[in-house]
């Protein structure tokens, strides 16, 4: 479609000219806010259009304004409360995933039955922890291939999760070890969950963050 290639065209146009007239210190800097306009612009043309997200965006110059204000005035700061705050909102998000994948039931002496949790919730909250780190890491660092928002890609988002079920199943056939394969998937679609909330998370502090103190976004 020539009209949705040519508004690309002046997204692509128009990112570039902030992160030129931001006069940012250094390469790092320049290469961040041109990731987080991107990712700013692909959320707002899935929402309302490409076209409607240019004419939405404002002033270039004044924005362009902004950032330079915003970069000046504690910015290191302030990053690094987005990425505590990342980090924060998605391990409450991973434990959560964790707690409902890991609860299994059990009759008491009562008859009645009981909640509670596997003896590998501790494991795998332990390890959706680190990938919680490791996803915001690569979402910072530009890491493109640990970047992808799963929960927009069905396909990837199932193939990810089927990889890591069949080396979970493989695994522990190797040992000889019982794995229920109804709670095997559960608790692998729950790591995968972690993984996707994680990027979706700070995709979208991200784009707080820029309203907040990039500028009129």
């Amino acid at each position: 479609m020539p009209n949705d290639a040519q508004d690309r065209a002046e997204i692509d146009a128009l990112v570039e000219r902030l992160v030129r007239e931001a006069r940012l210190p250094n390469a790092r800097a320049r290469d961040e806010l041109r990731r987080e306009l991107a990712s700013h612009f692909e959320d707002a043309a899935e929402a309302v259009g490409a076209r409607a997200a240019l004419a939405r965006f404002g002033d270039a110059s004044v924005i362009a304004d902004g950032f330079r204000r915003a970069y000046r005035r504690g910015r290191r700061a302030l990053y690094a409360g987005k990425i505590a705050a990342s980090v924060l909102a998605s391990t409450l998000v991973a434990i959560a995933l964790q707690l409902v994948a890991h609860a299994q039931t059990a009759a008491t002496a009562e008859g009645v039955g009981g909640v509670y949790l596997s003896a590998w919730y501790r494991p795998a909250a332990h390890v959706s922890m680190a990938l919680v780190v490791i996803a915001v890491a690569a979402w910072e660092l530009g890491i493109e291939p640990l970047c992808v928002r799963l929960e927009r890609e069905p396909l990837r988002l199932l193939a990810t999760w089927g990889v890591l079920l069949a080396a979970v199943l493989a695994a522990h056939a190797l040992r000889a070890a019982a794995l229920d394969p109804l709670q095997a998937s559960m608790r692998t679609a729950a790591t995968v969950a972690v993984w996707a909330s994680t990027i979706a998370i700070t995709a979208r502090l991200d784009v707080a963050y820029l309203r907040r103190f990039g500028g009129a976004l």
